[in-house]
C-alpha cells in the first residue's frame, strides 16, 4: 500500500511540474483528491488495515494529501 502511495505522489509531482495552467493543476488535484480520486480510494482502503499499520500509513497519506493540496494551487 505504501508503494502505491509513493507511486501516486511521484506521478503527481511530475504531472504538476508539467501543468501549464492553473486549470490543469486543478484537474490533477481533483483526479487525485476528489470524491473518486486515487488518494481517496487509498484512504478508504485503510479500514482493512491492522490498527498498527493504519496509524503510520494514515500519517503518510495525510502528509501526501496536504502536499498535493498545497502544490496544486
Amino acid at each position: 500500500m505504501r508503494d502505491k502511495l509513493t507511486t501516486i505522489l511521484e506521478e503527481a509531482k511530475e504531472r504538476l511540474a508539467k501543468a501549464a495552467s492553473i486549470s490543469e493543476a486543478e484537474e490533477i488535484r481533483v483526479n487525485l483528491l476528489g470524491k473518486k480520486g486515487q488518494m481517496t480510494e487509498i484512504l478508504r482502503s485503510m479500514k482493512d488495515m491492522a490498527p498498527e499499520e493504519r496509524k503510520a500509513f494514515g500519517q503518510a497519506a495525510k502528509r501526501a494529501a496536504v502536499f498535493l493540496r498545497i502544490t496544486s494551487k
